[in-house]
């Protein structure tokens, strides 16, 4: 049909659902005749076989999401390098963005959403790291980091951090609640059990 008035190729039998490839002046479009229909992107296809029968899915796009395969069950990968050491067995992690969750290969419930968020994260589970470069040393579990550097080398477990650079000199934490631009960060705070709310609060604290 590349003749017709709405140029497109049809994929697939004469009858029944099928794959169409079309294009106007300005765009490409890949659709499926199935209002359930997906498309799949493959690698490894073997040359004699059509795509569907042989090759590895890397990606899908379905109705109503898109995701990427990988080793584990049910996670979410999207950007250069994220999740790039994930193996069978790591579970329920959403990473998004530049080498997100780089490192991350047996840990569960995990979400790294920003450039370099969570890089370092090996095994470790139920961390949110959200912000450039949140959360980016091999950190212990159950820490919420939110804002750019936040708990930038912290390694430490049950940690709310919240705001821009919070905590960004930290390192093995446990327990701590800081929020506020710049709170805690400008000392090597290796303390536990500590509350700190506003701006720089607590901004030389070491061990407290």
């Amino acid at each position: 049909h590349l003749g017709a008035a709405s140029p497109h190729i049809d994929l697939g039998p004469s009858g029944g659902n099928r794959g169409k490839i079309g294009f106007d002046s300005n765009n490409v479009f890949i659709s499926a005749t199935s209002g359930t229909g997906q498309i799949h992107f493959k690698n490894s296809t073997t040359s004699t076989d059509a795509p569907h029968s042989s090759g590895d899915t890397k990606m899908i796009i379905a109705d109503n999401y898109i995701t990427s395969v990988d080793p584990g069950s049910d996670n979410t990968r999207f950007g250069l390098n994220a999740g790039a050491a994930l193996v069978s067995g790591a579970d329920d992690n959403t990473l998004i963005g530049h080498d997100a969750g780089l490192l991350l290969s047996s840990g569960d419930e995990n979400v790294f959403v920003g450039s370099q968020a969570g890089d370092g994260t090996t095994d470790n589970s139920q961390n949110v790291g959200v912000g450039y470069r949140a959360l980016t040393d091999d950190i212990g579990d159950q820490n919420t980091a939110v804002g750019a550097f936040a708990g930038d080398i912290v390694t430490g477990t049950r940690n709310v951090l919240i705001g821009r650079g919070v905590a960004s000199s930290a390192t093995s934490i446990d327990d701590n609640v800081v929020i506020g631009s710049g709170a805690a960060s400008g000392a090597t705070f290796t303390g536990n059990d500590n509350v700190f709310i506003g701006k720089d609060a607590g901004f030389d604290a070491t061990s407290a």
